[in-house]
C-alpha cells in the first residue's frame, strides 16, 4: 500500500536543490544512525548448493528433461 505524501510537506523537508536541508539531515542521522552497509560472510560453495537443492521447481526441470 502507497503512501501519498502532501507535496508542500515534502518541499519543507528539502532544499532548494532537492536535498535534505542539514538540520533534517541531522534529525534523521539521530533518528535512524549511520547509513552503514554490513559487510557478511561470503556463502560457502555447499551452503549454496544445498539452499538451489530445496528448490521444488529445480527438480521438476530436471524431472521434465529426464523423460
Amino acid at each position: 500500500m502507497r503512501q501519498i505524501i502532501p507535496y508542500d510537506k515534502i518541499t519543507k523537508l528539502l532544499d532548494g536543490d532537492g536535498s535534505l536541508t542539514s538540520s533534517e539531515a541531522e534529525k534523521r542521522l539521530l533518528q535512524y544512525g549511520k547509513n552503514d552497509i554490513n559487510e557478511t560472510e561470503p556463502n560457502r560453495l555447499l551452503e549454496i548448493i544445498m539452499d538451489v537443492s530445496k528448490d521444488p521447481m529445480l527438480w521438476f526441470l530436471i524431472c521434465c528433461s529426464a523423460l
